[in-house]
């Protein structure tokens, strides 16, 4: 069951065939439960049996096969967790801590899912593990939990190990005590040569509110502008997606530079939102210009799925299912007609989503929307942690819990108080206010 709730990217995220599955494994959950309970048969009234030890034999049921199996462990795991009280939660780090390495995330998967409020104290400790991936599994699902505190990371921040350290600084974009977490920070960013941990730290600034972060990240892209290869691929993206999300109007033209069709790119454009990226992504769509760029089949879907983030332009592909918005044209000719017929009502000034002026509730919606691409939904999910509102929502969460963390978050971004605030205006960019 675990394996099913693993999602690559570009994978369509159906609600209802979700909620169904999640209920399946929470009915399953109650099943396995109900056999600790002493019970009697009809044909013998008043003769107990004994209920079925279900610690044991979840602990077992993680044994039992041939070779480890992340799917066993995942079921191990959540159904310890899953059961209140110390003891369970002692068991299932047991468990883990007798696993091989290679069934961790799956166990992480488990925990992150766990209502048991034993949990978090006993990760705390976990973090402190001799382990480096036990405690680099720790940190990350405090952090995913919402758990983190600055005293169980800050000594973690040098640890010798790479993977502990970048799990230790990502918990600080997390950390509830904003100023010293961010202090750490940025003397991190200032001293710090490895571009993993220099990312991870200017992305934890960023997502407390912080300017700094952003500075940072600023010149960082401009050493990669200024000479390509500083920074690598996949680091590159994330730093253009950061700064397209978090980013203000002056940032179009540093993003522009930047863009060279690679997978990943062309989202950071759409976030962003500026119609002067337009023009640039249309003549994208034509590699067969000479010295234009070569996206490929999968760097023209991106392209055209930013365009259509940016103006909402109804050019999609005819399919017997009807209309998809993530299924947009990318004959070059196309877009060349809709936007020169459209591009005045494009006000450079204005940040747009959907041929509209932003608003932080497309998100909303977007997350709520049935079919979303798995990649998209996430990215949804990060452009709101760089806010400051009231819920965090986690796309790997239970259906549920995101249906009922959106619909706080709608409520709040609907207030008339909400509303008249400045920095949730239409049409704005991210103002970071520390």
């Amino acid at each position: 069951m675990s394996l099913l709730r693993r999602f690559d990217d570009d994978e369509r995220f159906d609600f209802e065939g979700v909620r169904r599955f999640e209920r399946r494994i929470c009915e399953c959950l109650d099943a396995v439960v109900a056999l600790g309970q002493p019970f009697q048969t009809s044909a013998e009234p008043g003769v107990p049996f004994a209920g079925v030890d279900v610690l044991a034999e979840a602990v077992q049921y993680g044994r039992d096969a041939l070779t480890a199996d992340p799917a066993r462990a995942f079921a191990r795991t959540f159904v310890l967790t899953s059961i209140a009280g110390e003891d369970t939660v002692r068991a299932a780090l047991l468990a883990l801590k007798q696993s091989p390495p290679y069934t961790y995330r799956a166990q992480a998967e488990a925990f992150v899912l766990s209502p048991n409020k034993a949990l978090g104290p006993a990760l705390r400790k976990l973090a402190r593990d001799d382990d480096p991936l036990v405690a680099g599994l720790a940190l990350d699902t405090l952090a995913r939990r919402d758990e983190v505190e600055i005293g169980v990371v800050l000594p973690l921040v040098e640890h010798p190990v790479e993977e502990v350290r970048l799990g230790a600084i990502a918990a600080l974009g997390r950390a509830k005590e904003h100023r010293a977490a961010a202090q750490i920070l940025i003397d991190i960013c200032d001293q710090e040569l490895d571009d993993d941990i220099f990312v991870e730290a200017v992305e934890g600034l960023i997502t407390l509110g912080y300017r700094a972060g952003l500075t940072r990240l600023r010149e960082r892209l401009d050493e990669e502008e200024a000479e390509r290869g500083v920074l690598p691929e996949q680091l590159r993206m994330r730093c253009m997606q950061l700064l397209g999300m978090a980013g203000n109007a002056g940032d179009y033209a540093r993003l522009l530079q930047l863009y060279y069709g690679d997978v990943g790119q062309a989202l950071a454009l759409g976030f962003h939102g500026h119609p002067a990226l337009v023009a640039e992504l249309i003549a994208a769509l034509d590699s067969s210009r000479e010295g234009g760029l070569y996206l490929g089949r999968r760097g023209m879907r991106d392209a055209a799925r930013a365009l259509f983030r940016i103006t909402g332009a109804p050019l999609f592909q005819e399919r017997p299912s009807g209309q998809d918005p993530y299924d947009i044209v990318t004959d070059q000719r196309v877009w060349l007609d809709w936007w020169g017929s459209n591009e005045e009502r494009f006000e450079p000034t204005v940040r747009y989503r959907y041929g509209k002026p932003f608003s932080l509730l497309s998100s909303v919606e977007e997350l709520a929307r049935d079919r979303a691409p798995f990649g998209v939904r996430a990215a949804c999910a990060r452009e709101l942690s760089l806010y400051d509102l009231p819920e965090r929502v986690s796309v790997t969460a239970f259906v549920r819990d995101q249906e009922q963390k959106l619909s706080v978050l709608r409520d709040f971004l609907t207030n008339d108080v909400v509303a008249a605030d400045p920095k949730f205006a239409p049409g704005r960019w991210l103002t970071l206010l520390r």
